[in-house]
Order: C-alpha cells, then structure tokens, then sequence
C-alpha cells in the first residue's frame, strides 16, 4: 500500500501521448548514366536509382524551353488501386517540397505517377498573376537530390548529384527540337513578348467536354500539346506531345483547344507579331475539381 503514492506520482510524469519520430529516408543512388532522348514533340532525361524491389526510374520532360518540366516516375512503391494518389515531392538539399496529386497507372509491366509540373526550386505554379522568375544555372548546381514519399509509404531520396550537366544537355536537345517545328531558336528565345493567353487555359475546356465513353468506364488522362500561333494571334495548329492511356481524349482536347483558345500574339525584338507556339497540359481526371 505504501507504494501507490509513488506509482501515482511516476504516473503523472509519464507523457500523455508518445509521437514515432519520423522514418529516415532510404537513400537511392543512381545506379546508372543519365539519358537524354530526342523525341519529336519532347526532349527527356531519364534516370535510374538503386535496384530491385526499390528501384524507382525517373523521367523529365520538357516540351519547350524554360525552367519547367513535367515529372514522371517508375516503381513498385506506387503501386495504387485508384486511378490518382497524392506523392510529396521536394527538390534537396533546401526542404520546400509539395504534394502533388498524380494520376497513377502501368506502362508495360512498370507501375508509375504522373507528378505533373515541376521546378527545382519546388515554387508551385500560379493560377493567375504574373509568371514565375526563371530557374538559375546555380540552382541547377545547387540540386542534388529529389524526395518521393507516396502517401502510406516511405520517403525515398534519389541522390541526382548536380543537376546543372543534365540540363544543359536538355537545353541542346531542346534548341535543335524547336527547327524542327519550324521555328528559330534565336528568335523564340529572343521574344519581346510571348504569346500570351487571354484568358486562363483551364477554361478552354469544359466537364461537357470529357468523351463520355472515358467518363463511363471511369477512364483518366493527361495530354500535353503544343498550340502553334500565328502573327494573328490565331490557332494554327494543334499538336499532342504525349497522352497518357486513352487515346479518345486527343481529338476532344485539340478540338476544343483550338476552338476557344484566345492568344496575344508574340513579338520580335523590334515589336513585330511573330509566329510562336504555346504548350500546357490538361488533367482528364473522373471526379477531380
């Protein structure tokens, strides 16, 4: 009995609750060279670390210059039931990471996750207002690492090293891609002004839009294009770089583009209209808002 008072008093400075720390994350590093392919809607780089079941392939895309690049990523950890699942993604060694909804799927016998849009400096894009400043050669030197942490699962941290050689070798790709749509390199690089939209490129399409044969099996998908503008401002064509799944979404997605897009045409140095294009990306996802 004359123990009690002191299990109580003990009791009392026992934590009421105990938080886990966090897992580490497991480091991957890269098992192989970097590859870029040359596509003729795309340029890519393409990156392999660690092995086996924690194997996870990456994929950056760019459809056109700039500090952007679309993220695509390869393993069993996203294995999903659904057709999207929310993946953290975050640029090191600086931690500003986001979550990204991404749609998720299989090419082949590869499980993989559309991570859409992304920079180094993990800055989300903005809806409206002015554009985001362009990412830095020394913010591609700083870049040595990159963070996945699927949700219920555990954060993976791919050990890059400098990012700056591999997209500098984007960069060639890129320019020599762009002859081939027709374009001067120097000029589109040297625009007073590019095309601009009007309005907001989420209100070219509409959810009447969405190709009711897709929409009733619960099919998603994401199609990049490439809209080429004349010294009008008018939609002269419409090209899909890639789509993911189904291909019924492309015509529906150029249809509609071509239809209710309305662009600012791009100027030369010396203030004249000139021919330019524009790229997006459009997220066909059932029940997304």
């Amino acid at each position: 009995m004359r123990l009690l008072p002191w299990l109580a008093i003990f009791a009392c400075l026992l934590p009421s609750s105990v938080r886990a720390a966090p897992s580490p994350p497991i480091d991957l590093p890269r098992s192989e060279k970097w590859n870029v392919i040359w596509d003729k809607e795309s340029c890519s780089l393409v990156g392999v670390f660690g092995s086996g079941k924690e194997q996870i392939i990456t994929r950056f895309v760019q459809f056109a210059p700039g500090s952007s690049f679309s993220l695509q990523v390869f393993g069993k950890i996203f294995r999903n039931d659904s057709p999207t699942m929310k993946v953290g993604v975050d640029f090191g060694p600086v931690e500003n990471g986001r979550d990204h909804l991404a749609l998720t799927g299989m090419v082949k016998d590869l499980y993989f996750a559309d991570l859409g849009s992304n920079r180094f400096d993990d800055l989300a894009f903005p809806k409206d207002g002015p554009a985001l400043p362009a990412t830095t050669p020394e913010q591609e030197a700083e870049t040595r690492t990159l963070s996945l942490k699927p949700e219920r699962g555990r954060r993976f941290r791919l050990m890059t090293g400098s990012m700056f050689g591999p997209m500098q070798a984007m960069r060639t790709c890129m320019t020599d891609l762009i002859k081939t749509w027709g374009y001067d390199p120097l000029v589109q690089a040297s625009l007073s002004r590019p095309a601009t939209p009007v309005t907001a490129q989420d209100t070219w399409l509409r959810s009447s839009d969405y190709p009711r044969g897709m929409l009733m099996m619960g099919a998603s998908a994401i199609v990049q294009f490439r809209l080429d503008i004349d010294e009008a401002g008018l939609v002269s064509g419409c090209h899909v770089h890639e789509v993911t799944k189904a291909e019924d979404f492309t015509a529906v997605t150029c249809r509609a583009l071509t239809a209710r897009a309305r662009i600012i045409p791009a100027l030369d140095t010396q203030g004249k209209p000139v021919r330019s294009f524009i790229v997006g990306q459009v997220r066909w996802i059932v029940g997304a808002h």
